[in-house]
């Protein structure tokens, strides 16, 4: 540490020095050109003494504004570099060790940043025996997309939890959370066709529940549990476009995630229970009825 400091230290007189000796160079061959007596200038010595000359007045042009510089000026201007950034080095330490203590891993400010990062197909994968997903959300219309990974979870013994809004809401009320009473539906028809239907025959030993909430959600909360990973999700919606998302990824034992875990964990345990699948018995559905209520609100 001593000789870094000792070093440090000598760079500004060292540059002085230099800077000093080519401004004296420079003056030096200036003084030289008038050296040169007149007779020569009108033979072979008149180049030399006009490169002189020249290359003299450059050397003491350049260099004694940069004597100036360094002087006078070089270390005012470095204390206002530094002053500025140590505000803005602190005001990111401030910021990262905010999120530290709050449990945010990462910021997303786009929907698609997001699943580019964590693309659902390879989490689905690490859904094995004794890992969770729990889903809270609006119409989950954009998971029900990847029904197919969703039979894989399940095939490898993880349990899935799901919870959408109930599309028997008005749309008016739907549209309060800028949700399509139609992705609802949608979303429901895609869960009783690849899901529902294909539990039947294939009788996966994962787990399976859907429920239906009556909350104003504008944001969707997505939870991944297993005993080598675990991490959520919490989607800001301020629009139905992917660019008018933003995404933090939390710890879910952190501060922020234990706070949302337990808002989430009420809204999903007093949601209506419609679908439910213990690994070797249906235990309960409700889709049909589901199905046949919603056809009677669109007529």
């Amino acid at each position: 540490m001593a000789n870094i400091h000792k070093t440090d230290s000598d760079v500004p007189l060292l540059t002085r020095l230099v800077v000093l000796l080519l401004l004296l160079g420079g003056l030096i061959l200036v003084l030289c050109s008038f050296l040169i007596p007149s007779e020569w200038v009108q033979r072979e010595w008149v180049t030399l003494r006009e490169l002189s000359r020249e290359l003299g007045v450059v050397l003491m042009a350049v260099f004694g504004v940069s004597l100036i510089y360094e002087t006078l000026l070089a270390r005012r201007y470095i204390t206002i570099f530094l002053e500025h950034l140590r505000k803005e080095v602190e005001k990111g330490e401030s910021n990262a060790a905010t999120c530290a203590a709050l449990g945010i891993r990462r910021i997303f400010p786009r929907r698609d940043a997001y699943e580019s990062e964590y693309p659902f197909l390879d989490l689905a994968e690490l859904l094995v025996t004794n890992c969770d997903l729990r889903v809270v959300g609006r119409s989950i219309f954009l998971l029900m997309s990847r029904a197919t990974a969703i039979q894989q979870a399940l095939k490898q013994g993880a349990r899935v939890q799901l919870c959408m809004l109930s599309p028997e809401v008005s749309p008016e009320r739907a549209a309060l959370g800028d949700t399509e009473i139609s992705d609802v539906v949608a979303a429901v028809s895609v869960f009783r066709k690849k899901l529902a239907h294909w539990i039947e025959g294939a009788k996966p030993q994962g787990q399976l529940e859907l429920r239906y909430h009556n909350v104003d959600l504008l944001d969707t909360w997505f939870l991944f549990l297993s005993p080598k990973h675990s991490f959520a999700a919490w989607d800001l919606s301020f629009g139905r476009d992917i660019r008018d998302q933003r995404i933090f990824v939390l710890d879910a034992e952190g501060s922020m995630g234990r706070d949302l875990r337990g808002r989430y964990d009420s809204i999903y345990q007093g949601a209506q229970l419609i679908y439910q699948w213990d690994g070797s018995n249906l235990i309960v559905n409700k889709l049909d009825e589901s199905v046949q209520q919603i056809a009677k609100a669109s007529t």
